[in-house]
């Protein structure tokens, strides 16, 4: 089975961590956000309250998640699935964010000795890209991303996180031993 995976509060606590950041940068309060729901999304059209947010996360993006925590057991998790699956990692980390997404992910997941088998950034469109590389089960945390998964037919798992409490349209995964169950059921 070729199992595609996101990474940003998929298998790491980035949301939090950022957050942090903004809140000094910012002067906003985290948990309204966190309280609110207010995804990555929605934060990077609010030009009002994060007029900078590119050049801010571009200067300080690899900085902030350099050694951002994994979610509890991903790693255990992952090289239990890698024994009989493809892992397949899909991220959207582009080049507005970071100086070379590939590279700095690639990094990020040696130094925490997270196997695979693929890694994608600057994915536009992870639904298309998922339906290319024939994946058979697609976990990500963006609701827009499971939307675009589940319009190419893809068995999807949304990850569980504050900011997508209210969907309810995707099968829900809320931890990775929740996801090891799932998946190899």
């Amino acid at each position: 089975m070729r199992i595609g995976i996101d990474i940003d509060d998929t298998i790491t606590n980035s949301y939090n961590r950022i957050l942090s950041e903004f809140e000094k940068y910012y002067d906003i309060n985290k948990y309204m956000y966190i309280n609110a729901g207010i995804s990555y999304y929605d934060i990077m059209k609010d030009t009002k309250t994060f007029p900078d947010y590119y050049d801010y996360c571009k200067n300080n993006f690899e900085t902030i998640l350099y050694d951002v925590p994994l979610k509890h057991n991903v790693k255990e998790v992952i090289d239990k699935l890698k024994e009989n699956n493809e892992i397949i990692f899909i991220t959207a980390r582009n080049k507005d964010e970071y100086s070379d997404p590939y590279t700095y992910t690639k990094e990020f997941l040696k130094r925490n000795n997270i196997e695979y088998d693929e890694l994608y950034t600057d994915v536009k469109d992870k639904g298309k890209l998922c339906q290319d590389l024939k994946i058979d089960v697609f976990i990500d945390d963006a609701v827009t991303h499971c939307e675009d998964a589940v319009k190419h037919n893809i068995n999807t798992y949304l990850f569980d996180n504050t900011f997508n409490k209210n969907e309810t349209r995707f099968k829900r995964i809320y931890s990775w031993t929740d996801a090891l169950d799932k998946i190899e059921s």
